[in-house]
């Protein structure tokens, strides 16, 4: 499913049909979705991954000035707060 995707439940269905078809003990789902799945997650076989992103400051500030080129063409770099550029 997509990001933000908001379960039915036919969408539920359709996950315990495929988990019981393809023989699998589990379905793995984010900790951000498992909210969104509270049905199946009380079924016992839905499980979680907490998923974080660390980013240092050099590539904040490389992954930032593509953003601002792409968002502010001519513009130039945007910055990141607390950066010396």
């Amino acid at each position: 499913f997509s990001d933000h995707h908001q379960y039915t439940e036919y969408d539920l269905d359709q996950m315990e049909k495929l988990r019981r078809s393809r023989g699998a003990e589990a379905v793995v789902t984010t900790a951000k979705d498992i909210v969104k799945t509270e049905r199946i997650a009380r079924s016992g076989y839905l499980y979680f991954l907490d998923i974080s992103l660390a980013v240092d400051q050099e590539e904040a500030e490389q992954v930032l000035g593509e953003i601002d080129k792409l968002v502010s063409p001519g513009r130039g770099y945007g910055g990141v707060e607390g950066s010396s550029r």
